[in-house]
């Protein structure tokens, strides 16, 4: 799987394309859009809250002030873009388990998600994160081998 910053937003590549909040719509892609205003729900993007599927890929949304979003393709990717409160990540814990890895454009509180999602991997967007124990590496794509996990943070640049 490759995760990489694109100027319209990131992408992830993994069995299909994914594009989180990208600027144009993807018609061939899953698109991810987490602001609620935008109200563009259809076959190929999503922005509200729910349980979706599509060509093998499950995407679970939740309220907010944005929306966040749990994807799991061969590694289960929880997104956001503004802080989400601890009831969200109480019920995405007992909805779905431990998660692999986090996407956000700055995470404030690194720990909440060690110790109630299990992350082993944190990428950023906007302000890069450094946890001890844990491996760091700016870049701009990053490549996951979900067979082999490792305790990692990456800001993409």
């Amino acid at each position: 799987m490759n995760i990489k910053k694109i100027q319209s937003g990131v992408k992830i590549e993994g069995t299909v394309n994914i594009f989180l909040d990208p600027v144009k719509i993807s018609n061939e892609d899953i698109n991810i859009i987490t602001d609620p205003t935008k109200n563009i729900n259809n076959d190929r993007v999503f922005n509200l809250p729910g349980n979706y599927e599509l060509n093998g890929v499950m995407i679970a949304g939740f309220n907010g002030e944005k929306y966040a979003f749990l994807i799991k393709d061969t590694i289960s990717i929880l997104y956001f873009v503004v802080p989400l409160p601890a009831k969200t990540i109480q019920e995405i814990q007992e909805a779905f388990g431990d998660i692999d890895c986090v996407i956000a454009p700055e995470i404030k509180d690194s720990k909440i998600f060690i110790e109630k999602l299990g992350v082993k991997i944190f990428i950023t967007i906007i302000k890069p994160l450094k946890i001890s124990e844990f491996d760091f590496e700016k870049s701009h794509s990053i490549k996951i081998n979900p067979k082999k996990l490792t305790r990692a943070t990456y800001f993409l640049e």
